[in-house]
């Protein structure tokens, strides 16, 4: 028991939707607050415990007020309705605020554990897990398998948890000072060195081919390094400065990571959008915000 205190109680409940015999499972895409498929700029201000999302399905505000000034963003679609809830972590309590569920409360990991919800058996509900620096261990309470428990990585690595292989459940993955090292639920053990020690692993599928991409931002040159899983070619971008948060995600709805960074000092987001390559500003958030779409940026 990875909290020590038991009385884990996770929804069972997803959402599908049934063609004849076949079943779809539906998945939110990333920080999608409104379930249309595409990256809300939002922002948790710790100042006031505010989330202020800017919903891009009806170009309207959104503000909960939800969580304290140390907690640790969590957000992800923990009842499967395809929207991603709002959630937060505070030394070893989950507090979820979900879409169709309601609010929930749950006690799973201790403090100094870093958040990393997702799905990682493949049922469409986002998984509660940990990453604990101490011993490098992965606690999950998967959501239809019961709770795991996974030593993979060491104290200093930086948890990147995604979906290398492709087959739609969170493989657990550490940074290491430049080197890649991923547990692939279907795929096995993988490494790959691409990086440098300073540089900020900004993991995404940038491809659109349902796989994560290895990718980091290196703030000393504001540059984006990606490679392409699809077909492994390298592609470098100057976008953004020293200052800026990298925020990634799927803001243009075309299954593919755009280039995003917010500016802290200004409040505002730059956005490279992948499916026409046009820049989209918008001024959102104040110095102090907390990007919410760079919540697993380590």
């Amino acid at each position: 028991d990875p909290s020590g205190a038991g009385g884990i109680a996770v929804s069972q409940a997803f959402r599908i939707t049934i063609f004849g015999e076949a079943t779809s499972i539906v998945r939110a895409k990333h920080a999608d607050f409104d379930g249309d498929g595409k990256t809300d700029i939002s922002v948790f201000r710790p100042a006031d415990g505010n989330w202020y999302l800017f919903q891009s399905l009806s170009n309207s505000v959104r503000v909960n007020n939800f969580g304290i000034s140390s907690d640790k963003l969590a957000p992800a679609d923990f009842d499967g309705d395809g929207k991603v809830d709002i959630a937060v972590f505070r030394d070893g309590a989950w507090y979820l605020l979900r879409s169709q569920s309601g609010f929930a409360a749950i006690q799973f990991g201790q403090a100094g554990d870093q958040p990393f919800p997702g799905d990682y058996d493949g049922d469409g509900l986002a998984d509660i897990a940990v990453w604990r620096p101490t011993d490098g261990t992965w606690y999950i309470s998967q959501s239809r398998d019961g709770q795991t428990a996974k030593q993979f990585g060491q104290n200093g690595d930086r948890p990147i948890a995604a979906d290398y292989d492709g087959d739609g459940k969170l493989d657990p993955a550490v940074y290491r000072n430049g080197a890649w090292l991923m547990l692939q639920s279907t795929g096995g053990f993988r490494s790959a060195q691409f990086g440098l020690a300073e540089d900020t692993p900004v993991v995404g599928d940038y491809d659109g081919d349902n796989r994560a991409d290895l990718a980091v931002f290196r703030s000393s040159n504001g540059t984006w390094y990606m490679l392409r899983s699809s077909d492994s070619v390298f592609r470098a971008v100057q976008f953004g400065t020293s200052a800026d948060r990298p925020s990634p995600g799927d803001y243009d709805g075309d299954g593919s990571f755009d280039l995003a960074v917010f500016r802290p000092a200004e409040g505002n987001w730059y956005v490279l959008q992948s499916s026409d390559n046009l820049l989209q500003a918008r001024q959102w958030g104040i110095n102090g915000d907390l990007a919410v779409p760079a919540s697993f940026v380590p």
